[in-house]
Order: structure tokens, then C-alpha cells, then sequence
């Protein structure tokens, strides 16, 4: 994607997921808050607060993301898809962001440039967010407007 200066120039916009790649402090500071959500929600019972649900009294679409998140870091893979099924995109998504904070330049600019063609030229990078929606969605109102688990919480 490109879109003209005003000079007349041609910039390239990233794409998102690729440019976070690129960006390999961002990415460990991004791990760094994940670690510690997920070791609140292990040793606690609780993490950090959902801002969706204090400022408009409604769960997110990741509400229940943070247990499958620890389910699945136990070994517990019918637990993690019972909690959320959008953990295993998200841990895909968490090893791409590790890969960005732990590889060398030259190789985390190609499995940028990877990703960035993906995210461009493919209907996938489409239909995660149509589909993670559509999950929400389904989630609320089979909870008549409150999110459920679907092991029936």
C-alpha cells in the first residue's frame, strides 16, 4: 500500500503486524506485559483490570483470553479452547512478536517482508478480525449479552 506526498513522493505504509515485527523493543515490551498479565492470572487468580468492562460495563472480545492464555501454558489445550478458541491464533501471533524481539536484523527483516506480503496480499489477514467478531459475537449471545465459556461458565 502507498499513498502520495504532497512532494509527490511515494511512502509506504506498514502493514501492522509486520511493522511491530520490525520493531524489536516494541515487541519485548509487548511479551514483557503479557508475561506479567499471564503471572497475575496464575498466581493470583486475577490480572489487570479489563478496561472495556470498567468503561462501559461490557467484555471485550478477549475477555477469558488470559486463562486459556495460562490453560494453554500448562499443557491444557481443551481448557485454553474452552476459555477462548482465539487463544491458538494469539499464541501464533505471540511467537511472531517473540521471533521479532529475539531475532538478528537481517532476520527479522525478511520474515517481516514475509508477513508484510501476507497481510497485502491475502483475504487471511481479512477474515482473522471478521472471524474473531463473528466469535464474539456468538460467545455473547449464546450468554444472553455476557460472555461464556464454552464449557458452559
Amino acid at each position: 500500500m502507498s499513498e502520495r506526498e504532497p512532494e509527490g513522493r511515494v511512502r509506504r505504509r506498514r502493514a501492522m503486524m509486520s511493522g511491530l515485527i520490525g520493531e524489536p523493543w516494541l515487541c519485548r515490551a509487548l511479551l514483557a506485559l503479557v508475561a506479567v498479565q499471564l503471572g497475575l492470572v496464575t498466581w493470583t487468580g486475577a490480572g489487570w483490570p479489563c478496561p472495556s468492562r470498567a468503561l462501559a460495563a461490557w467484555p471485550c472480545p478477549g475477555c477469558g483470553l488470559s486463562r486459556a492464555g495460562v490453560a494453554l501454558l500448562k499443557g491444557e489445550l481443551g481448557r485454553a479452547a474452552e476459555l477462548h478458541a482465539l487463544i491458538f491464533p494469539g499464541a501464533l501471533l505471540g511467537a511472531l512478536i517473540g521471533l521479532g524481539a529475539a531475532l538478528p536484523a537481517a532476520a527479522r527483516g525478511r520474515l517481516s517482508a514475509v508477513v508484510r506480503r501476507w497481510e497485502g496480499g491475502s483475504a487471511g489477514a481479512l477474515a482473522i478480525p471478521l472471524g474473531a467478531l463473528a466469535y464474539y459475537g456468538v460467545r455473547l449471545w449464546l450468554g444472553g449479552g455476557r460472555i461464556v465459556a464454552f464449557d458452559g461458565s
